[in-house]
């Protein structure tokens, strides 16, 4: 619903979004019992596709999150990804990010074995960088098809991180992930494709991937 409310990779159609909105609206209501005391009226947690172009638009209403946070405790792998989101975007408490995202990997979440990845990859306060380990959680989400693991290890190959470096294997996963139409790896692809990195140097290529990556979200 929300992709066809702001247009994010398909077309704008007010009708679709409408609808998706209803059965989602559906659902919510279906969950909720006068017991609980919780009334829902807006939130937006990435789901299993969603992109880089909205990781900085994730909206909640505060009084909301009790009811995820509830459905995260039951077990809801989705509702475990979308918290440690959250945690990971718009709080920066990595610790807590890290606690829900594997939560939410060891109940079969891909995603969320992706941004175990990226905050083991990535230096802050709560958390030691270990790209070792880094790596082995790109790896598995990578082998399962997720552009965000694919895109995360294409990275640790192209820079050598934890791993020796190799352009031709981090090439073809910028590609898998770019097909996948994950912003990150477009950008990466196009990079490849401008300095000539594992693929024959190809100015025009560079510029269709670069524009990919722009219409996907990605502000570079």
């Amino acid at each position: 619903a929300y992709r066809y409310w702001r247009s994010i990779n398909v077309d704008h159609n007010c009708e679709l979004a409408l609808m998706y909105y209803q059965q989602a609206a559906t659902y919510v209501a279906s969950k909720i019992t006068t017991a609980s005391g919780l009334m829902v009226q807006r939130i937006h947690l990435q789901n299993e596709e969603e992109q880089q172009s909205t990781q900085n638009n994730i909206l909640v209403d505060n009084n909301l999150l009790q009811y995820y946070q509830l459905l995260a405790d039951r077990g809801d792998p989705q509702a475990q990804y979308g918290i440690g989101q959250l945690y990971y975007f718009r709080d920066a408490a990595y610790d807590k990010a890290l606690y829900y995202f594997r939560l939410a990997a060891e109940n079969g979440n891909i995603n969320a074995l992706a941004y175990l990845g990226k905050l083991y990859s990535e230096k802050n306060d709560f958390i030691k960088q270990n790209n070792q380990t880094a790596l082995q959680f790109f790896q598995a989400s990578a082998e399962k098809g997720n552009p965000i693991g694919q895109t995360g290890l294409g990275l640790a190959f192209y820079y050598g991180t934890g791993i020796e470096q190799n352009y031709e294997r981090a090439f073809k996963l910028f590609q898998a992930s770019a097909e996948k139409s994950y912003s990150e790896g477009q950008l990466m692809l196009g990079v490849m494709y401008y300095n000539g990195h594992g693929v024959r140097r190809d100015y025009n290529l560079a510029i269709k991937w670069f524009q990919a990556a722009s219409h996907s979200g990605h502000v570079l």
